[in-house]
């Protein structure tokens, strides 16, 4: 009898902990409802969490990662009944994570979805259930970039029905083995890559493509017989190259190359907005010479130099293509890694460029890797570009005063800002403004002092502001050339030469090493 009622005690105990825990639950969720996170709107929401999808798989590098996501559904309910209620945030399909692919796209159903992913161990070659899976995805892939088993499963359907995939704009391949002797790619085609295949030049036709990607690839090709290739895509707009091009092998294939050629001259690339080219400075060169880009379009050029003769020849084709599309430069960034000053070293120097119209996506982007023979051929190509209306500059090109003495950027009478991207060419710079306001102030000329309109200058690296550089500062702010912003990035400039230099400067700011701007 005893046993019973404690049982019945008991019971109601545990009845009164779950109303306890639902009211707790209850509570809960109220109070979440409350946060201002969940005062926005779920389709905001869902844009934060693709955000967070496309950050993951950037940092970590893997596209099938992106199943990492769906830890951000457990931080409330909301959260969770939002993310399985958008379809959009299933749409990445990674090819070796068979359950979460199979669970996405059911979800995602029956929006286009991109496949993306590599596998070549045992366990992951492709069973009738993942075949099964890929055969039931192939009328909604969009966007298909894979490798290893699933790589080969692609091609195969590709090569065999590209009907099964009526919506497919974009391929990536890498590393694929199989030859493809010819081309296997439904209309719908807009984007390819091909990196590091194997592939006949003879097939690429490819009249519907927009973008083409070619890097490191099995079989190379001459310049002329590649331009002529590109004559059969009329609505190519960005083309990437790396490694493609070799020279003509013997007699027969000297005669096509003359031949192509020719007709490479008389017919260009009319809708190519958007070139990266990788390779040596003769083929960069020779393929500069064989076609004709007008003022709308994007360049980037990556190259190892061997002699001066090779940087001048390029230099030169280049400034010809800059005059044709009349670009005006108004942000530029030069970037130098390396030691210039040993001969026997090989430097990577950088030069971005920035027009009206963007301040984010540089029209010019060349990457050289010189010796240090080059380096004056280069610095002294900078100058050829039209600088005229400069008004940012970032740089660590400037490693010594006679860099900045000279002709080479004294006449920059619009730029406004400089950002000086190091230690030792911030000190170059104080140094060349002290001596600049010292030339001027013995001719009391100084309405020819450089950079007549720079408002804004940041340091970084400067640990010391020396008394005749304040007082070029100052010289040059008594005359009407005031500095609106002095910046010290990763500095612990402090003490009197702040007091000095606020003086005559409108605002001082110095940020310590790990602090941020």
């Amino acid at each position: 009898m005893q046993t019973e009622i404690m049982l019945e005690e008991q019971a109601k105990i545990d009845e009164e902990i779950r109303t306890l825990r639902d009211r707790i639950h209850h509570l809960l969720h109220s109070r979440n409802v409350l946060a201002h996170i969940n005062q926005l709107p779920p389709e905001i929401l869902v844009k934060v969490f693709g955000y967070y999808q496309k950050a993951l798989v950037d940092r970590i590098g893997s596209p099938e990662e992106v199943v990492q996501w769906i830890r951000i559904t457990h931080i409330c309910q909301k959260w969770r009944f939002i993310a399985f209620d958008s379809k959009a945030l299933w749409t990445i399909i990674p090819t070796p994570r068979s359950a979460y692919a199979k669970f996405a796209s059911q979800l995602s159903h029956p929006l286009p979805i991109s496949i993306m992913g590599t596998d070549w161990g045992k366990r992951n070659r492709l069973t009738e259930e993942r075949r099964s899976l890929f055969l039931s995805l192939l009328p909604r892939i969009e966007k298909m970039e894979v490798g290893g088993f699933p790589q080969l499963f692609f091609v195969e359907r590709l090569t065999q029905a590209p009907s099964e995939l009526p919506l497919i704009e974009e391929i990536n391949f890498r590393y694929l083995d199989r030859s493809l002797d010819k081309s296997p790619f439904p209309k719908s085609l807009k984007r390819l890559t091909l990196s590091f295949s194997r592939f006949e030049w003879d097939w690429l036709k490819l009249d519907h493509l927009t973008e083409l990607h070619l890097v490191s690839n099995t079989f190379s090709i001459t310049v002329a017989s590649f331009v002529n290739h590109m004559l059969q895509i009329p609505t190519l707009s960005s083309l990437e190259i790396r490694y493609l091009f070799r020279v003509a092998e013997d007699v027969e294939d000297a005669a096509t190359e003359s031949s192509n050629r020719l007709e490479s001259q008389s017919t260009q690339l009319p809708s190519l907005k958007e070139l990266i080219i990788e390779d040596s400075p003769s083929h960069i060169t020779e393929f500069m010479s064989c076609i004709r880009l007008d003022r709308h379009f994007t360049l980037q050029v990556e190259l190892a130099f061997e002699t001066p003769d090779q940087g001048v020849n390029l230099f030169s084709r280049l400034h010809h293509h800059l005059q044709a599309s009349q670009h005006t430069i108004q942000n530029m960034v030069l970037h130098r890694e390396g030691d210039l000053w040993t001969n026997t070293s090989t430097t990577t120097l950088s030069c971005t460029c920035f027009d009206r119209t963007s301040t984010t996506s540089p029209f010019l982007r060349i990457q050289a890797f010189i010796t240090y023979e080059i380096r004056e051929h280069w610095l002294d190509w900078i100058q050829t570009l039209p600088l005229q209306n400069l008004h940012q500059l970032s740089t660590n090109v400037h490693t010594y005063v006679p860099d900045w003495q000279g002709s080479r950027f004294r006449n920059l009478d619009n730029l406004h800002e400089l950002f000086l991207l190091d230690r030792v060419s911030s000190y170059a710079f104080l140094k060349y403004l002290a001596e600049d306001a010292d030339l001027a102030k013995q001719s009391d000329d100084w309405h020819s002092v450089s950079f007549p309109l720079l408002k804004e200058i940041t340091l970084v690296g400067c640990e010391e502001v020396k008394e005749g550089e304040v007082a070029a500062l100052a010289g040059r702010a008594e005359h009407g050339h005031k500095l609106e912003a002095l910046v010290f990035k990763d500095s612990n400039v402090e003490g009197d030469a702040i007091a000095q230099l606020t003086m005559v400067v409108e605002k001082v700011t110095v940020v310590k090493p790990n602090q941020y701007l």
